[in-house]
Parts: structure tokens; C-alpha cells; sequence
């Protein structure tokens, strides 16, 4: 009996506590960079230093301009705080941690570059013509 009760108390234990994890986890969740917009710098091993801005469309294609051009064929995944995007067909794939409203990470091209990488959120201003969220 006494191991009936052990068993019953843990149970119910488990079903009272699961709702309260699951509201710290929810609390504590690294909200979505889709359709939102960032601005900062790709600055290469080889000495290459582009001011960039990008796009994480909610459908998983990053837009990106730099040098005066915008392009869409880079893609984008976020896992957590970790955001992985490609540009130009994987010639180049930038890893980053988000913190808030930035984020900073690492890059790697097929010419055998390594790079560093540096956003800051910048959704009011819109480098490509579409109005910036309300509120």
C-alpha cells in the first residue's frame, strides 16, 4: 500500500509540475528573427569589410544587400538562440548566436575565407522599400 501512495504522490506530483516547466520554458524562449531586419558588417580574413543589411523572410529566404545591390537567394534556419543562414547559393554560410536585439558569429566561403560577422535589429529602417512592423 505504502508503495501504491509513493507511486500515486509522484504521479501527481509530475501532472502538477509539467504545466508550471512548461510555462518557465515559454517565458525563457528566444523569440524568431522571421521578417525582421538587421544591419552590420562581414569582415573577411581577407581583408574584405562589407556593411550589409538582412531580411529573415518568414519563409526561410534571406534577402541581403551590400555594395549597393540586394539579392535573395540566400536561405536561413534559427534553432534557439542559433541562427545559420547562406548567401549566394552556399558560397558563404554565417553561424551566429543571437543575444536580444544583435548578434554576432562566424562565417566560412568556398574560397577558403573565414570571417567574422556583427548585426544589430534595425526594423524601422527598411532598406528595401517595405514599410517596418507596427507598434
Amino acid at each position: 500500500m505504502r508503495h501504491l501512495i509513493a507511486v500515486l504522490t509522484l504521479i501527481c506530483g509530475l501532472w502538477i509540475a509539467a504545466p508550471v516547466q512548461a510555462q518557465v520554458r515559454s517565458a525563457d524562449a528566444v523569440p524568431s528573427v522571421a521578417e525582421t531586419r538587421w544591419s552590420g558588417v562581414f569582415d573577411w580574413s581577407n581583408g574584405e569589410v562589407r556593411d550589409a543589411t538582412l531580411y529573415f523572410r518568414s519563409d526561410g529566404v534571406l534577402i541581403y544587400a551590400y555594395d549597393g545591390a540586394t539579392y535573395d537567394n540566400g536561405r536561413w534556419v534559427q534553432r534557439e538562440q542559433l541562427v545559420t543562414f547562406n548567401t549566394n547559393d552556399y558560397f558563404a554560410v554565417f553561424t551566429g548566436l543571437l543575444d536580444g536585439t544583435s548578434f554576432v558569429g562566424v562565417s566560412h566561403n568556398q574560397g577558403g575565407d573565414i570571417g567574422r560577422m556583427e548585426f544589430t535589429r534595425s526594423d524601422a529602417a527598411d532598406a528595401y522599400g517595405r514599410p517596418g512592423p507596427k507598434g
